[in-house]
C-alpha cells in the first residue's frame, strides 16, 4: 500500500456522507429515556405539591426543557473548546 507518491493518489473522490451529522442509536434512546423520565418527575412532584393543573404542569415542562437545552449548549460548547 502506498502512502506517498504517484500511486497513493486517488482515482477518484469519496462519495459525500449522506448526512451532516451522525447521531448513534443509543443516543436517541438516552433522550427518549430522559424525557420520559422527566415527565414522570414533573407529574409526580406536580400532584405532590398541589401543581394538578394543565398550565402549571406545562411551564414546569417548559422549564426542564430549556433548562435541559442550556445544559446541552453548555455540554457541547465546552466540549468544543477543550477540542480547539
Amino acid at each position: 500500500m502506498a502512502v506517498t507518491g504517484p500511486a497513493a493518489q486517488l482515482s477518484a473522490p469519496p462519495a459525500p456522507p449522506r448526512r451532516r451529522v451522525y447521531f448513534a442509536p443509543w443516543i436517541f434512546v438516552t433522550l427518549a429515556a430522559a424525557v420520559a423520565v422527566a415527565v414522570a418527575t414533573v407529574l409526580l412532584a406536580g400532584s405532590g405539591a398541589g401543581l394538578t393543573d394543565g398550565a402549571s404542569l406545562a411551564g414546569a415542562l417548559v422549564g426542564l426543557t430549556a433548562g435541559g437545552l442550556l445544559g446541552a449548549w453548555a455540554w457541547r460548547s465546552a466540549a468544543r473548546r477543550h477540542t480547539g
